[in-house]
Formats: structure tokens, C-alpha cells, sequence
């Protein structure tokens, strides 16, 4: 939004005034030619110099700057001028409403106060005040800030706002929400204490307590920044994020968290140094641990689709009595209408699975394929250098299996363990009541 100002009204010294029946003519060295005129004027002559007040309808032209005032009355006491009441500013840019303008010629700024609103083809701005000085087109609106950006749908409100219309940059203050919609209705909310802007971008830098809000995701953190559909938050932020009329959910943390958006719309979300994702399944009971140094997010259709962590991978899954645990280089897992469908371990590293009224299985491999229903675990294949161990519960604690080969493939049913094939180098041992079999 550019700030506009008087300065061909003021900028003439040599000034020459006469009244004649309410009309005020004042011209200058600058060749210009401004009006004034009111139903009723009175001058009053002072040591300090004239005092004129108009009432009535007063109407101020300027025939160079285009420049149109009109207000209930004014006063012009040296070089203090103030419309007051119904005031109406418009230039060939833009249009000012507010109940009351004062400008201070010497000091060169002007102060619009009470409801005020600019609006050019821009946006518009509203405030209960606003400050203006026009050397450097520098804008300061206080209380109740409303900033709209009618091109790129962004609104911004603020308690405090300063506003560079050269740069077209500004910083909003105190209570900051700013909005940015897309074109098919999905929105971006920042609230945070201080936003810094620039207006003609979707380019926010915001700081102190912020909360950042998009369809079922929320963002937590000190800092960060947003630039056309990228947003990096700082400070250990924290996330969370849940699917549309579902329980399934997301919470995650890291040093550095950066989301990609298209039209608004959450596409993506990466995780920097020491992240740890908590999900929640679309069934109760349901929910998955995973840490790692790094780590993304894929979402497609408001739906999580993919999850890679990498470096120091610890995962753990637990749904009502089972429970998963798995190390190793890296993972990535796949989901489905969000229920876990299935994931991939790579690297050298020890897990294990407890199921229902179950024993304990214990694994290590260089590579692991788990495939779920329901969230279900219901086949576990390990590749490289495997091994699976097998302690029956209960009544059958002494029932035993210690395998090792090339690739061991491990079935469930209904959370127990139901089948196991050994393929390639096979070694093994089975016990039952203290009773040893060599497969």
C-alpha cells in the first residue's frame, strides 16, 4: 500500500489568504492552486498568528495533486490543521475515512484518528489511528490493526503495525494473526507476538510464542519463517496434526521442523536433528513410536501416506497387548486410509515382538519387512544374517525357537506367532518340555 500526502498544500512559504464568503484561496510559489470552503468561516487574530475555523461542510481541493478533503468542520491554527468529523480523504489513488485528520506542517507527519480505513488497488488497511509521514512513506496504525491484501488473500491483525510503502515492508506487533487463504478455500494461520512482512509476497518472519495453523495441523514454536509455501520453524518446535473427522494422529519434535504446502494444502513435513514422531492409529489402543536424527512425512489427500526416518532409528508400535520394537540405519513406512500397511528397517539391528497372551520374539537382521492389517502385524520378513529367538509364555515357557539363516519369514495370527521359514544357511534349535530338537 503506498502512504500518500498533502505535500504540494504545505510546501509553499509565501503564502497570500483571502476570504470570501467562506471560500479560502491559497497559492504559492509551487504554482498550485488549493480551495477551501466551508457554510461559515471565522478568523480570529492572535500574537501567535491566524486562527480559522470552518464548519459545515467543509471541501478542500488541490487541482495539481487531485487531491479531495471533505469533513464537518476545520481548524487551521498556524501550521496545525484538523478536519474533524465525517472525513473523508481521496486522491487518484486511493481513498482515507476517519473522523478526524490532523497534520503538523513543521514537523511534516499526519495523524488520522477514529475508525480509520485506507483502501487503494491494493488492499486496504483499518485502525483506530494511524500515522503518516510522506518524506519516507513510512505508516505506524496502533489498536486494532486490520491489514488485507486483496491480490494474494493475506490479512494481517495486530495491536501495533509499521508499514514501509517504499519497500513495501512492515513488522506487526503485539496479539499477530496473520492469514494467508488459498484459491480453493485451505488457510494458513501464524499467530505470534512479533511478524515481520513483505506485502507483496507470502514472506512472514515471525518470533515469540507463535502458533502456526493449517486445516488439522498445529505448529509450535519460538521462530521462524514462511516464503511462498515453505514454513521453517526453530527453537525445538512441536506438531501436531490429525486427519478430518478421524482419530488417527500425529505428534512430532525436532530441532528444526520445515512443512511444504501447495495452495495451503500440507504436503509435506521434515524433521531435523533429534526427531521423535508419536502416532496415534484410526484405532483405538493403536500408536507408533519412532526416533531418529531426521525424518519426512509425506501427506496425500489430507492423509498421511509415507514416514522415513533416518540415522539411529529406535521404532516401537504397541496396539492393546502387542508390542513391536525395531532398530536400525533408517526406515520408511507406508500407510493406507490411515492404518499402517507396511515399512522397511535397512541396517544391522536387534527388535523384538510380544504379542496377545504370547511369548517373546526376539530378531536381528540386516533388513526388515513387516506387513500390517488393521494395524495388525501379521507377516515379518528379515533379510541378511537373521535371527529370531522365541520364548513361549505362560504354561509353554519352556517351549523355545532359535533360528538364524539367510532370510527368516515370521507369520502372525491374531497377534501370536504362527509360522516360521528359514531359508539359505540354516541353523536352529527347538525345544519343548526341556526336550531338544535339531531341525
Amino acid at each position: 500500500m503506498t502512504v500518500f500526502f498533502l505535500s504540494q498544500w504545505w510546501a509553499s512559504k509565501n503564502i497570500k489568504l483571502r476570504v470570501l464568503l467562506g471560500v479560502l484561496f491559497v497559492s504559492g510559489t509551487v504554482q498550485a492552486q488549493q480551495q477551501m470552503s466551508a457554510e461559515w468561516v471565522e478568523t480570529r487574530l492572535g500574537e501567535l498568528g491566524h486562527l480559522r475555523t470552518y464548519v459545515g461542510r467543509v471541501a478542500y481541493k488541490d487541482s495539481v495533486g487531485a487531491i479531495e478533503i471533505e469533513a464537518d468542520s476545520a481548524v487551521v491554527n498556524g501550521s496545525q490543521y484538523v478536519f474533524v468529523s465525517n472525513l473523508k480523504f481521496q486522491d487518484s489513488i486511493r481513498v482515507v475515512r476517519a473522523n478526524e485528520l490532523h497534520f503538523n506542517e513543521k514537523e511534516h507527519v499526519a495523524q488520522f484518528l477514529g475508525d480509520v480505513f485506507f483502501q487503494d488497488k491494493k488492499g486496504s488497511l483499518a485502525a483506530p489511528e494511524v500515522m503518516v509521514w510522506p518524506d519516507s512513506q513510512k505508516l505506524i496504525a496502533k489498536g486494532g490493526v486490520v491489514f488485507d491484501l486483496l491480490s494474494r488473500s493475506q490479512r494481517i491483525k495486530a495491536n501495533h503495525l509499521i508499514y514501509n510503502g517504499k519497500s513495501d515492508v512492515g513488522i506487526g506487533q503485539g496479539a499477530v494473526v496473520a492469514t494467508v487463504v488459498g484459491e480453493r478455500g485451505d488457510s494458513l494461520h501464524i499467530q505470534t507476538d512479533s511478524l515481520g512482512f513483505a506485502s507483496q509476497e507470502e514472506n512472514f518472519t515471525f518470533g515469540g510464542a507463535s502458533k502456526i495453523q493449517q486445516s488439522g495441523m498445529y505448529l509450535f514454536a519460538t521462530q521462524g519463517h514462511y516464503y511462498q509455501g515453505v514454513l521453517q520453524a526453530t527453537g525445538s518446535p512441536e506438531m501436531n496434526w490429525s486427519r478430518a473427522q478421524q482419530a488417527d494422529s500425529v505428534w512430532a519434535n525436532a530441532d528444526t521442523i520445515e512443512m511444504r504446502l501447495e495452495d495451503q494444502d500440507l504436503r509435506s513435513v521434515s524433521l531435523f536433528s533429534r526427531a521423535v514422531i508419536n502416532l496415534s492409529g484410526a484405532q483405538p489402543g493403536a500408536v507408533q513410536s519412532v526416533r531418529g536424527d531426521s525424518a519426512s512425512i509425506s501427506i496425500v489427500n489430507k492423509e498421511i501416506s509415507t514416514l522415513r526416518v533416518l540415522e539411529k532409528v529406535q521404532l516401537k508400535f504397541e496396539k492393546e497387548a502387542q508390542t513391536i520394537t525395531l532398530g536400525g540405519d533408517s526406515v520408511a513406512i507406508w500407510f493406507n486410509n490411515g492404518h499402517l500397511d507396511s515399512l522397511v528397517v535397512q541396517g544391522q539391528g536387534d527388535g523384538s515382538y510380544q504379542g496377545k497372551d504370547d511369548g517373546v520374539s526376539r530378531v536381528s537382521g540386516k533388513k526388515k519387512i513387516l506387513w500390517f492389517e488393521n494395524d495388525d502385524l501379521v507377516r515379518m520378513l528379515i533379510v541378511g544374517n537373521a535371527i529370531c529367538r522365541y520364548v513361549a509364555a505362560g504354561e509353554n515357557e519352556g517351549n523355545k525357537v532359535d533360528f538364524k539363516g539367510d532370510t527368516l519369514v515370521l507369520d502372525f495370527d491374531q497377534g501370536k506367532l504362527s509360522h516360521i521359514d528359514v531359508v539359505g544357511n540354516v541353523q536352529g534349535v527347538y525345544l519343548q518340555n526341556k526336550t531338544e530338537k535339531v531341525p
